[in-house]
């Protein structure tokens, strides 16, 4: 999830961030000389870390799902419960309201933050969000880890100007010009390339063909935070590679658990790892001789009809994983209103023998008007 990728990256950072100047055991110790003061870019480094999530989390809600209301509609609606909110779920201008609010707060909240006339009302205004969010959505304990990382685009002096009024420890030294910190050639080339990485890579998305939000191709890496409601089912079925015909079928909760299956149904690759495992089990236990696999997955996008995920005709624990766009994957094209296509909804497939026999022997069904 993109809130753990933060989590690892900041924890990255901070491996190297010269954050054990002042109250660290590295001091108490004699590890480290004791300071107040650390080299400008440090900090700059974490509020641009912040910026990239804002700002590309805006970048990804750019897209006409997003600004029809959707996810955010289907997901409101499941909130009739609530205070406030409740007897206004499933009124258009809610959704409207939620999707360009969320919208505005990641394209502007950090210009917003960088100037001292506005920092406060951009505090204000994100205080709002995340705790909504927190209220709304089972997003674990990332809202109040962006809520107080805003608080980096203040100025240090300010927290440290608070924290001498309560403790001796903040009281700065009477001498507050440093010598300027020199950065190494190793040091810019490291940061350089961080921060490349950093801008660069949420556009992998775009050498994708197709929605990321449906394939799945792209959709790491990219801070697209709260863009899909993905509704799927589907089943796994093993055929006669001669006639084609169904000779069993697999129950998910036999060999996953119940967040495994719920991961797997949205994620068209996790897919295609289970059938590499199943066709494992079934080769090592002889249970099946001459088969092929077919998955049939219909899946819903944000509030549309359901269509196939994926090409059923394919067999799935024969396909490698590819760094490219995956050919079994069916491209979306249902509407955001109306039926979805003939060409992204199953066909009929040949009945078992058992099947025909019972069909054969059971007695017509009489309509009366």
């Amino acid at each position: 999830m993109n809130h753990f990728y933060l989590f690892v990256l900041l924890s990255f950072l901070m491996c190297f961030l010269p954050v054990n100047k002042l109250w660290s055991l590295d001091v108490r110790q004699g590890r480290q000389k004791k300071g107040s003061f650390v080299p400008g870019w440090t900090v700059w480094l974490l509020r641009f870390q912040l910026a990239v999530v804002f700002f590309y989390g805006g970048i990804a809600k750019l897209n006409m799902d997003w600004l029809r209301g959707q996810p955010m509609g289907v997901w409101l609606s499941k909130k009739s419960s609530y205070a406030v909110i409740g007897p206004y779920v499933d009124e258009k201008w809610l959704a409207y309201f939620f999707s360009y609010g969320g919208l505005a707060l990641d394209l502007f909240v950090v210009p917003f933050l960088l100037f001292k006339k506005t920092r406060w009302f951009a505090i204000a205004f994100t205080f709002l969000f995340h705790f909504m969010n927190s209220k709304l959505f089972a997003i674990g304990i990332f809202p109040y880890v962006m809520f107080f990382l805003t608080f980096l685009f203040f100025s240090p002096e300010k927290f440290r100007a608070i924290g001498e009024k309560y403790f001796s420890g903040f009281k700065l030294p009477k001498k507050v010009r440093t010598n300027s910190f020199k950065l190494s050639s190793l040091t810019q080339s490291l940061l350089i390339s961080y921060v490349a990485i950093q801008l660069l890579l949420p556009f992998r998305q775009f050498l994708y063909t197709g929605d990321p939000s449906w394939t799945e191709e792209g959709h790491f890496f990219n801070w697209r935070m709260m863009l899909r409601d993905k509704t799927t089912s589907g089943s796994i079925d093993i055929l006669d590679a001669q006639t084609k015909r169904i000779v069993g079928s697999i129950k998910f909760t036999d060999y996953l658990t119940k967040s495994q299956n719920n991961m797997m149904l949205r994620r068209p690759d996790m897919i295609r790892q289970f059938n590499h495992y199943l066709r494992g089990v079934f080769e090592s236990q002889g249970t099946y001789k001459d088969f092929t696999m077919s998955s049939t997955f219909m899946a819903s996008l944000n509030g549309r009809e359901r269509q196939l995920l994926i090409d059923p005709e394919v067999d799935l624990s024969k396909e490698s994983f590819s760094w490219g766009t995956t050919p079994w994957n069916m491209p979306l094209k249902t509407p955001f209103q109306g039926p979805a296509p003939l060409e992204v909804l199953p066909k009929a497939r040949p009945k078992s023998i058992e099947d025909v026999l019972k069909q054969a022997t059971t007695k017509p069904t009489i309509i009366q008007n």
